[in-house]
């Protein structure tokens, strides 16, 4: 139908892919742009173009938190005009079960959102086996400290998205002039490519910082050996982390 009887008091739906997906584009869509108008929380669904055309066609004014499957290569990613239709996005989750390719124009559609002045109330960004270039997180991380919501980003994660030691550096370097000063979480699992000059950048760029509200750090499986976890404990010997919950750096089978 058309229109679904209640559904304006509906805040968060679940579109689970195996049933969702079974059925027809043209009951997905009707069904996708009822939902849109109302909800603040939108997980679990693949995206496609006509997703698109239904957030330009209706905007989602209360949209908090949006989580995005990118499963399919061959499919465009969504443009920065869709998140520009969603003002209220605090959450942004980009996942995928694949390593999809197209982790990196998803980054790139998020900075060119921020820099046309969109997601303004950004706090959090979920990168999940999306592979993504150093390029393109140094450009996130631009986009964010110039459109001013880095001060307000709590947690970033870019777990197994191929991110190396020159894309630790480029949030070291961030880290270092302290543009996110709220930044609670920090999770870099996965990325076996960081490596000890990775992490040694990142532990050197916090030993630098006046304060941290950092409480979790992961650097589980970012190939990290004695060079990388020294860093990491001279940064808690000096006393930089009173906030810090917990560091993770399980899997780095380097460290003797």
């Amino acid at each position: 139908r058309a229109k679904i009887p209640g559904c304006e008091r509906l805040t968060r739906f679940d579109l689970d892919t195996a049933s969702f997906d079974q059925a027809s584009t043209g009951t997905r869509v009707r069904l996708f742009r009822t939902l849109l108008p109302s909800v603040t929380e939108l997980t679990g669904f693949t995206w496609n173009q006509a997703f698109e055309a239904c957030f330009l066609e209706v905007r989602a004014p209360y949209l908090s938190n949006l989580q995005v499957w990118l499963d399919v290569d061959d499919e465009p990613v969504f443009s920065w005009k869709v998140l520009e239709a969603a003002p209220a996005l605090v959450g942004i989750e980009v996942l995928s079960e694949n390593q999809s390719l197209l982790g990196g124009a998803a980054l790139q559609s998020i900075a060119a959102a921020l820099r046309h002045g969109a997601l303004g109330n950004l706090q959090e960004l979920v990168m999940s086996r999306c592979i993504v270039s150093d390029g393109d997180v140094r450009g996130v991380l631009n986009a964010l400290e110039d459109s001013g919501c880095a001060e307000w980003m709590t947690s970033m994660k870019f777990d197994e998205c191929d991110v190396d030691a020159e894309g630790a550096h480029a949030l070291a370097t961030v880290l270092c002039r302290e543009a996110y000063p709220a930044l609670k979480k920090m999770i870099l699992s996965g990325n076996d490519n960081i490596t000890d000059a990775g992490v040694v950048a990142l532990a050197d760029a916090l030993l630098q910082t006046t304060q941290t509200l950092l409480t979790d750090i992961d650097l589980s499986d970012v190939g990290m050996g004695d060079e990388g976890i020294a860093a990491l404990a001279l940064l808690v010997q000096q006393d930089r982390m009173r906030r810090l919950e917990c560091l993770q750096f399980c899997g780095n089978d380097d460290i003797s």
